[in-house]
């Protein structure tokens, strides 16, 4: 019991960590790095509705992530540097994120079926990119 408790706390505590960062993002970040300048202006940042809901997703070159505002990115940066190893307090990705919220420099993607939501989900979990995804985008803008 002890082992599981003091893991626990340890992951909560990396969640509480990463919340705290997350709300001193600001735009002075935009300024020095370089990666989450580029996400903002090439406008990588989609949110999808569905309904009430709303599910965010950074379109990366090669690969796309989901996220969870201030918590989690499907990314392995997050997932080895931030989780696992402690290393980081953000992938660039989170970071993004909320800075595109505050700038509202992201694009925003409207769905009525779930089974599309589902599609795109289970491409990223899978294949790491979704080709659903690039395509609603693509049609998005014709």
């Amino acid at each position: 019991m002890g082992w599981l408790s003091s893991t626990r706390e340890s992951w909560l505590g990396r969640f509480r960590e990463l919340a705290s960062a997350c709300e001193k993002v600001d735009e002075s970040l935009i300024r020095y790095h370089e990666k989450v300048r580029d996400a903002i202006f090439e406008r990588r940042l989609i949110k999808i509705t569905y309904g009430d809901k709303e599910l965010w997703f950074f379109r990366g070159k090669n690969h796309d992530y989901i996220i969870v505002p201030c918590v989690f990115c499907s990314c392995p940066d997050f997932q080895f540097n931030v989780l696992l190893r402690g290393t980081k307090q953000s992938c660039y990705h989170l970071l993004a994120q909320r800075l595109a919220v505050k700038r509202g420099a992201y694009v925003t993607l409207h769905i009525d079926c779930l089974e599309e939501l589902n599609v795109i989900i289970n491409e990223i979990l899978h294949k790491n990119f979704s080709p659903h995804l690039r395509k609603l985008l693509f049609l998005r803008k014709l």
